[in-house]
């Protein structure tokens, strides 16, 4: 049995808290994870709001000063706040690991046992994942680590990736062009639509289009429209639409565009 502890109840976190706590017998090792599935157990949870966890049952930790018994303490706060939270938990021969894409393994350099577990996946608190459909991105510096890791990525019936931190950095900015910025970029739309007096569900099946076109296609094969084709006139008449706080970044995508294809 994997003995968790979570730091952090966010949109991660949160999620994270409810997976561990309904245990080991949801899911299973797909083909290819080296791992068979543990038994895993909620030992409990830290936030510093003092709120409960909806559908949790294991105990919020007052402090960290004294933590349960636990196998695995998991770090899942903003980026800027890892190094400092790692600061504050006892020497502990528990593995210490933190959920971040883009900080460092050596953050967490006051603990024996450290490690990543990174699910580059975007989480929000009203929608539940599925975990065994995300990869779960895993480094470690033992290989007591690595077990623990390992077998708890399998539990979840994640695909399991090994990537140092240097790759999951690369790994972390295609996740933000690819969701981040491509969600801002739909939250435009909507607005524009909006503006104009139409349902924004009007666009629903070029969404969907233009996702099945970047996976068949590959993006670069699919992309189209004014920038790729040098539409000067219908580019300038888009600008003037545009509020004046949304021109530039209409600018910026559309000399991306033409930089990439040479337009």
């Amino acid at each position: 049995m994997i003995k968790i502890f979570v730091i952090g109840t966010g949109n991660l976190g949160g999620h994270l808290c409810r997976r561990f706590e309904a245990g080991g017998d949801l899911a299973f090792a797909k083909a290819g994870n080296q791992k068979t599935p543990v038994e895993i157990q909620l030992t409990g949870y830290y936030n510093k709001s003092g709120a409960s966890v909806p559908g949790v049952s294991a105990p919020r930790a007052e402090t960290l000063e004294e933590l349960p018994p636990t196998d695995l303490i998991l770090i899942a706060v903003p980026d800027d706040k890892i190094r400092d939270l790692s600061e504050q938990i006892p020497m502990t021969d528990a593995v210490v690991a933190h959920t971040s894409g883009n900080t460092s393994l050596d953050a967490l350099s006051k603990h024996k046992n450290r490690g990543v577990f990174y699910l580059p996946q975007s989480f929000s608190k009203s929608r539940v994942p599925d975990f065994s459909k995300i990869p779960i991105c895993l480094e470690w510096n033992t290989a007591t680590t690595g077990d623990i890791l390992e077998s708890l990525a399998s539990t979840m019936g994640s695909q399991i990736h090994h990537l140092p931190s240097e790759k999951r950095q690369h790994l972390h900015l295609a996740a933000v062009f690819m969701n981040n910025f491509v969600n801002h970029c739909y939250h435009k739309s909507q607005q524009i639509l909006e503006n104009g007096a139409i349902d924004p569900a009007i666009l629903d099946a070029l969404m969907e289009e233009t996702f099945a076109k970047a996976r068949s296609l590959s993006p670069a094969t699919s992309q189209t429209g004014p920038a790729l084709r040098n539409d000067i006139k219908t580019m300038n008449s888009h600008l003037e639409l545009l509020p004046a706080t949304d021109r530039e970044l209409y600018r910026v995508l559309s000399n991306s565009i033409q930089n990439e294809f040479k337009k």
